[in-house]
């Protein structure tokens, strides 16, 4: 791909959201509170048809912020709200914000620097918090430097930190609106394997919330199996050893939540141990997520039992 070279650019931040009016509010004062007065920017909430709790909280803030846009039909599910929103849309940079997660302050600024300087650059990414329904950090996301071959094994992108040219989000096809859980990671992989660009900013962008209703807490098999699903498609040939224990690994965690992040790492290498196949690669792998999952430990240090702005 070639550089996009430009005086200005466009911001397009989507908001999916369905049914969930006690976070909704939270999202997208995170988003407009931080908006750049120089950049032209649209916020568009992708409702698949809520109920009135939500669609008056949308048309309040509408009032309220000249720039969001509300979008409210019914659709085939989070991933088809996205394409269809990002078809749509003009922008040059794109993002997208679950209305249950929240940006943190300057992250809009941050990421918008790094793309004037960084004209070369497709994808810019970050680290990222988690958050519990009342908004107290609970910890982070095991975030990395770019590795591509990391990539194909372990998705250490957390998706709000994540932002895009839509350049590079249209020579990768777009998203799958056929996917429910893997949606976001199966868009990174197509962008690996049609040579996008990627730089890490190793500074906090965002907080996903993690609660009982969450698409992650309700899909952990569904979510293990689009995974999978994903990274054999695009590259079938790769990391096959290391997937393998993250499958293990998943399996581990989803039947036991109770189970140690260290300790499901530790029983998913000893799983893939008596096939006595590929034993270096395997314990290097083990190795590099157990020390991802530590650095993030360390990251989220600071602001554990922390509230986060706005949030009561």
């Amino acid at each position: 791909m070639q550089p996009e070279v430009m005086a200005d650019m466009k911001l397009c931040i989507l908001v999916p959201s369905l049914n969930q009016p006690e976070y909704l509010e939270y999202a997208l004062r995170s988003i407009l509170d931080q908006l750049p007065r120089q950049t032209p920017t649209e916020v568009r909430i992708m409702d698949g048809g809520s109920g009135p709790k939500v669609l008056k909280i949308a048309e309040r803030m509408g009032r309220e912020y000249s720039e969001l846009e509300v979008s409210s039909i019914a659709d085939r599910g989070q991933a088809d709200a996205l394409a269809r929103g990002f078809d749509e849309t003009d922008a040059d940079i794109l993002g997208w914000l679950n209305s249950d997660d929240l940006l943190l302050p300057g992250a809009l600024h941050k990421v918008l620097d790094r793309f004037r300087h960084r004209p070369e650059v497709d994808v810019i990414y970050g680290d990222a918090l988690f958050i519990d329904a009342g908004g107290t950090c609970t910890g982070a996301y095991p975030t990395a430097p770019f590795d591509p071959e990391l990539l194909k094994s372990f998705c250490y992108f957390s998706q709000p930190s994540v932002f895009f040219r839509k350049s590079a989000y249209r020579q990768a096809g777009g998203i799958d609106a056929t996917l429910d859980y893997a949606l976001d990671y199966d868009l990174w992989l197509r962008m690996l394997a049609t040579d996008a660009r990627f730089a890490y900013i190793p500074e906090l962008l965002s907080a996903t919330r993690l609660h009982g209703k969450s698409k992650t807490a309700t899909g952990q098999s569904a979510f293990t199996r689009e995974v999978l699903a994903c990274q054999a498609r695009h590259f079938p040939d790769s990391a096959k050893a290391a997937r393998a224990v993250w499958r293990s690994y998943r399996k581990l965690i989803t039947a036991h939540p109770t189970l140690s992040r260290s300790s499901a790492l530790s029983l998913a290498w000893l799983l893939q141990l008596v096939h006595l196949q590929q034993l270096p690669e395997i314990t290097a792998w083990v190795c590099r997520i157990a020390r991802l999952y530590l650095q993030a430990r360390r990251r989220a240090r600071p602001y554990l039992g922390r509230k986060f702005p706005g949030l009561v």
